[in-house]
């Protein structure tokens, strides 16, 4: 592992248990470098921060990219906001820090890719007429974001852990179903 990569995954373990408090000392005492080795990879404190959010989520993004289709967009969906539960649930600092705020206009390159994949979906669920009339891709996925964002929020901003599964099954499945309509159970939508 590169000086680079060592600061970055440094970074993630005390942001994870410290929260946002984050000093640059302690990042080089763990890391092993003195600071101008860390100012010399990332500039500043924001840099390596930004670096190690980049990180993050591209390793999400990897995870969630090398999950092979179902066959079903339904389950996929569900499987795709199950995987984003669980990361975000594992790094809530690093996932406020991926979505300070809920700027479509303004995201992350990763956050953007991570959009542009539920986007990919709905326009799947659009194309297989599976949406209610009344909707559109773009529609549905600014819903299915917001109820996504909303669970997300809720667990990372109170660190709710209690129940936290069984709530996010609940939200996503009642966001599936607003947003489709298959006349059959959603499970067996192909």
């Amino acid at each position: 592992m590169d000086t680079r990569q060592k600061l970055i995954q440094v970074c993630a373990a005390l942001l994870k248990d410290s929260g946002r408090e984050l000093s640059m000392r302690a990042v080089c005492e763990a890391a092993g470098v003195k600071a101008p080795t860390l100012y010399h990879h990332f500039g500043d404190k924001q840099g390596l921060i930004d670096a190690t959010v980049e990180d993050a989520f591209d390793r999400y993004l990897t995870e969630k990219l090398n999950k092979n289709s179902t066959g079903n967009l339904v389950e996929d969906l569900r499987r795709g906001w199950d995987l984003h539960v669980k990361f975000g649930r594992s790094n809530p600092v690093l996932y406020k820090l991926m979505y300070p705020e809920l700027d479509l206009k303004n995201l992350p390159p990763a956050a953007e890719k991570s959009f542009a994949l539920l986007s990919g979906a709905m326009k799947q669920v659009e194309k297989k007429n599976l949406l209610r009339s009344s909707l559109n891709a773009e529609i549905a996925t600014h819903a299915f974001w917001a109820g996504l964002y909303g669970m997300m929020m809720l667990i990372c901003n109170n660190n709710y852990q209690q129940d936290a599964e069984l709530l996010s099954e609940i939200v996503r499945d009642a966001m599936i179903d607003a947003l489709l309509q298959t006349g059959q159970p959603t499970s067996e939508v192909h």
